[in-house]
């Protein structure tokens, strides 16, 4: 049996609210259902009557295990709006049942304002914000990312936009989940430069950069004198 990591969202301006799991598609489809009409959770219920809702799968997994320890790694990257977060989950995870379901007081409100304001002067947490929109799934992702590290020459703007994604989500899905890539296309070119010898006149050295890195020769003319020719003239 799948088991699902989901996550509500508002129907009217798409923002992350809720992250929760479900075991099979007929227990999904309830679900989605009985959020509309739970009361036990009067802040979600506020989201829904006001904004709307749409549920979105992010993760697909086998083991409700699996399941149950991304579900908690969300509710933690995102944060609960109690601690400072955007999300209206009572549990910080499924099997959490240690949080009384009562509203805010004022002193608590308090509490809270305060703790945002000190969140928001971290720059984790800022970035954390930038990606609370988590629409694409997960799997899809790392696909993309890995597809995209096997041309590294192709430049990020380029590859997003042939993708219809937004180069700043790429760059965020770079940053977070796959971090070993970021300057892969620095690593990369230099490892072309070492290998190519001093083979003539700098018009054959730029065609030569040109065929290795796919660069247009007026990129590969930019390579030339920015990169190549300064380590040229060290090792002479």
């Amino acid at each position: 049996m799948a088991h699902y990591v989901y996550g509500l969202f508002t129907k009217d301006s798409n923002k992350l609210f809720y992250i929760g799991i479900s075991s099979g598609s007929k227990n999904l489809y309830h679900r989605q259902k009985n959020h509309m009409t739970e009361s036990s959770n009067p802040r979600k219920m506020n989201m829904i009557n006001k904004h709307g809702m749409c549920m979105k799968i992010i993760w697909k997994v086998k083991t409700r295990i699996d399941a149950e320890q991304r579900e908690e790694f969300l509710i933690r990257w995102f944060g609960r709006e109690s601690d400072g977060g955007i999300l209206v989950n009572f549990a910080k995870h499924s099997k959490d049942t240690s949080f009384a379901y009562n509203s805010h007081t004022e002193q608590t409100r308090k509490k809270i304002s305060t703790i945002q304001k000190k969140l928001n002067k971290k720059e984790e947490y800022r970035r954390a914000n930038r990606d609370r929109n988590l629409t694409v799934p997960y799997d899809d992702v790392i696909s993309l990312l890995d597809q995209w590290a096997k041309n590294p020459f192709e430049s990020q703007t380029s590859f997003a936009n042939r993708n219809g994604i937004k180069r700043s989500m790429f760059k965020d899905w770079l940053r977070l989940y796959k971090p070993e890539y970021i300057g892969l296309q620095k690593r990369e070119l230099e490892k072309i430069l070492c290998s190519i010898n001093n083979i003539g006149r700098p018009k054959d050295i730029i065609f030569k950069i040109s065929e290795m890195t796919g660069f247009s020769l007026n990129n590969a003319k930019k390579v030339y004198y920015d990169k190549y020719l300064p380590r040229f003239r060290e090792e002479i």
